[in-house]
C-alpha cells in the first residue's frame, strides 16, 4: 500500500508539473496515454545497422505506450553523420516517434553545424528516412559573413547540402544588401551560391566604416 500510495503521489507531481507547462495528456478512450514520466534524459535514434543517427537531450518529457516522446527543454538534440555529430539544435519542446524515428523540435530553436551554417527558425522535423532536416516555415540563415531570410529549408545529412528554394533577401557585411533566389551551402566546399542575384551597397555605413579604419 505504501508504495502504491508513492507511486499515485509521483504520478500527481508529474501530471502538475506536465498541465503547468501546457502538456495535455490526452483522456479519451484508446488515447495514447504516457507510460512513463521522463526526468532530465538522453533519446537515441539508431539506423537498421545499430548506427547512432540522432541523440537528443531533454529536461523531462512522457513517454507514451505507442513509443511516442513529448519532451520539454531540448538541449541540445544533435543529428550524426558516421560517428560525428554534425548538426545540433536547441528547443523548447518537441515530440520522437519511437516507431518511425522522426522528430520534432520547436520554440526558440537555435541550429548550428559543422558544415558552415547556422538557422534560427521556430520549427524543425527531422525525417529518418531520407535523413533529411526540414524548416517548415520563416528562418534566418547564417554563413561566414551572410545573414539572410526566408521561407522552408531542407538539409540533407548525407549529401551535406542546404537548399533554401524561395527567395532570399539578406546582407553581407553591413553594407551590402542582396536578394535572389534558391540559395544553397554545399557543407563539403564550405561554400554558398545565390541563383539570379540583385545587390545595392549603402555608401553611407560603407563611408563610416572606412572613416573608422582611416582613425585607428
Amino acid at each position: 500500500m505504501i508504495l502504491m500510495g508513492s507511486f499515485a503521489l509521483v504520478a500527481l507531481l508529474g501530471w502538475a508539473l506536465l498541465r503547468a507547462k501546457g502538456i495535455s495528456l490526452g483522456g479519451g478512450p484508446g488515447a495514447d496515454r504516457p507510460l512513463a514520466i521522463l526526468g532530465p534524459s538522453t533519446i537515441n535514434g539508431f539506423d537498421e545497422n545499430g548506427k547512432k543517427v540522432v541523440e537528443i537531450h531533454v529536461r523531462g518529457g512522457t513517454v507514451s505506450r505507442q513509443g511516442v516522446y513529448t519532451l520539454w527543454g531540448i538541449d541540445p538534440a544533435i543529428w550524426y553523420r558516421g560517428e560525428e555529430g554534425v548538426v545540433m539544435a536547441s528547443a523548447g519542446r518537441g515530440t520522437y516517434n519511437e516507431r518511425t524515428r522522426n522528430a520534432e523540435i520547436s520554440g526558440g530553436l537555435k541550429v548550428s553545424s559543422k558544415d558552415g551554417f547556422s538557422l534560427e527558425t521556430d520549427t524543425l522535423r527531422w525525417d529518418f528516412r531520407p535523413r533529411e532536416i526540414v524548416c517548415p516555415g520563416e528562418l534566418t540563415v547564417r554563413h561566414k559573413n551572410f545573414a539572410g531570410q526566408t521561407e522552408f529549408a531542407t538539409y540533407s545529412v548525407n549529401d551535406q547540402r542546404l537548399i533554401c528554394p524561395n527567395k532570399v533577401s539578406g546582407k553581407i557585411a553591413e553594407h551590402i544588401s542582396l536578394s535572389g533566389e534558391r540559395l544553397i551551402i554545399d557543407g563539403k566546399t564550405q561554400e554558398l551560391s545565390l541563383d539570379k542575384v540583385a545587390g545595392t551597397v549603402d555608401l553611407d555605413v560603407l563611408e563610416k566604416k572606412e572613416t573608422a579604419k582611416a582613425r585607428t
